[in-house]
Parts: structure tokens; sequence; C-alpha cells
């Protein structure tokens, strides 16, 4: 994987990483449930590049085909992929979006703190 790629997400997720801090701290939450909310964001990304990187690896790109192309495929690819690998991609996606959804519901649940003038 470039390595530039996981720079710019590591940057990103610093980011995120501290509006969540500051949403939810403005918002009366524990210290705790920040630190659990930031390592939920920093696990479903470090699902999601796992999964995909064992997807590209188990199917491979075609050759010298484009975008479309290779998301045409995509599907046929995976297909072929064994069973066991195909489950462990399965419960990856499953639990990088189960982490995902648990974080906006938590932050959706985070009251609302307005600018006060």
């Amino acid at each position: 994987m470039d390595s530039a790629f996981i720079i710019v997400v590591a940057v990103a997720l610093c980011l995120m990483s501290a509006m969540i801090v500051l949403r939810m701290a403005a918002g009366g939450v524990t210290s705790a449930r920040i630190a659990v909310s930031v390592a939920e964001l920093w696990l479903a990304v470090i699902i999601w590049i796992a999964v995909f990187r064992a997807i590209g690896g188990a199917t491979g790109a075609p050759a010298g085909s484009g975008e479309a192309a290779e998301l045409r495929g995509l599907g046929a690819r995976i297909a072929g992929v064994s069973g066991a690998a195909r489950l462990w991609l399965l419960l990856g996606v499953a639990a990088s979006v189960a982490l995902a959804a648990h974080l906006m519901l938590s932050l959706s649940r985070t009251k609302y703190v307005g600018i006060r003038s």
C-alpha cells in the first residue's frame, strides 16, 4: 500500500478525532466515552484498510483494465475467493460497518451545544 495514502488517511483521522473530542467534550460526555468513540473510528478505518487489502490480494486486479471494468468484474473475482477467506472478508466488512454505525449513533446522542453570545 502506498505510504502517501496511509499518511493522508492518518492526518484525516487525526482531524476527525479532534472534531469528535471537541464535539463530545462540549456536550459534557465523559473522557472515557470520548476515548471509546475515537478508538471506534480508528478501528473501523483500520479494518476497512485490512479488508480492502485482503480483497486486492485475494482477487488481484485485472491487468490493463480501467476503473469501470474493474468494478464490473469485482463481484466475479470475489466469488472466486475461497470460502474461508470470503467469510473473513464478510466479517471484516460487517464489523467495520457496525463500528461506524455505533459511532454515528453515539455522536448523534451527544447533546447539542449551541454557541452562546
